[in-house]
């Protein structure tokens, strides 16, 4: 966990990427990671919810914080199709082609139209 919050300060995101292509020991992010640690959290209602609190305390004493009651991407705070949809491109051209990616993306949005499974499971395969 502190190596998942240190690179999303550092970073501002967290794709699979990070875990990939970039060098796991990036000096900026062990040396925050080493500053960084983690509790339960006893507000929390898990699992009903991934609540979940970042305090950050800076170094002229200052204290910042934020609070979320429930997760991005969980039924409480969806995520907008548009976000699901880049994500998933960015994951799936990690072994599929872009456009086997789009068709793909097409496909599962207009999922009612489809009359078997067949074009969908094809576009997951990988050539």
């Amino acid at each position: 966990m502190p190596y998942v919050v240190a690179l999303t300060l550092v970073r501002g995101r967290v794709e699979l990427g990070n875990f990939y292509d970039e060098p796991l020991d990036a000096a900026e992010i062990i040396a925050l990671t080493e500053k960084t640690w983690y509790l339960d959290d006893p507000a929390s209602d898990f699992p009903k919810r991934f609540t979940g609190e970042v305090i950050v305390h800076l170094a002229d004493g200052r204290v910042v914080r934020s609070r979320k009651a429930a997760s991005f991407g969980s039924p409480d705070v969806p995520l907008p199709t548009a976000t699901t949809v880049a994500k998933f491109v960015s994951n799936a051209t990690r072994v599929i082609g872009r456009a086997s990616a789009e068709r793909l993306v097409d496909a599962v949005l207009h999922l009612e139209s489809e009359e078997s499974l067949e074009r969908i499971s094809a576009l997951c395969t990988v050539t």
